[in-house]
């Protein structure tokens, strides 16, 4: 029960999570659009932060530090190789149509948008990467389970699934959204690796982001 009490644990962080999601996920239909974006970057960046400046999840766990990067390299290099195929192929699947280019943007805008939409990755991102720390480490120190990496891995995709669904609005931004959290799991799994994992999530979004817009317009706070 301690793990769950004191701010020092990962239990604490893991509730207090999921009790300011819910919070997050309502106020996303009610708070002004304008707002939307930062609040969901502050709940995505706080909570990591304040559990890894109380102690109460390990950096290394998250696959912020102390990193194998053999591993990360052996493994992450055909991860990566993997990707871009994929990558490929949907972009010659999914070839977009004459409109897609009737609209131009200027290149600074571009630019602009391409760096928001990577910082917003990374944001996100490093809140997985929080829920998958904090699980595991929650599973090494309350009980002895097999593979604690493998469930810590899922349970925080499921717990990360409601939230990422209410803020990508549009089905082929929720397919997309949920297509990065699935494929940095994966990664996470085999990596422990929180810079490679957004590494990908970005590449998937900047690639994947210009079909998805075809599929609607989103209110999701990407500006990608």
């Amino acid at each position: 029960m301690s793990a769950f009490t004191s701010f020092h644990e990962p239990g604490f962080w893991l509730v207090a999570a999921i009790l300011l999601g819910i919070v997050v996920a309502a106020a996303w239909f009610v708070v002004r659009t304008a707002w939307r974006m930062w609040m969901v970057i502050a709940y995505w960046l706080g909570i990591p932060y304040l559990a890894l400046l109380t102690g109460a999840v390990s950096p290394r766990l998250m696959g912020v530090q102390f990193l194998d990067w053999p591993i990360t390299f052996r493994l992450g290099v055909g991860l990566i190789i993997g990707l871009l195929v994929l990558v490929m192929v949907a972009r010659l699947v999914l070839q977009p149509s004459a409109d897609d280019h009737s609209v131009g943007t200027a290149p600074p805008t571009i630019w602009l948008v391409a760096l928001a939409t990577v910082g917003l990755c990374g944001a996100e991102q490093l809140f997985w990467c929080f829920l998958r720390g904090a699980l595991w480490e929650l599973l090494l120190s309350v009980t002895v389970v097999a593979l604690p990496a493998y469930w810590a891995v899922w349970l925080a995709a499921l717990l990360a699934l409601p939230l990422t669904i209410a803020v990508h609005g549009g089905a082929s931004w929720r397919v997309l959204a949920v297509g990065a959290l699935v494929v940095t799991s994966v990664v996470f799994f085999y990596t422990r690796n929180f810079w490679l994992c957004w590494f990908v999530h970005a590449v998937l979004w900047m690639v994947l982001a210009r079909f998805a817009r075809r599929g609607g317009r989103s209110d999701r706070i990407a500006l990608a």
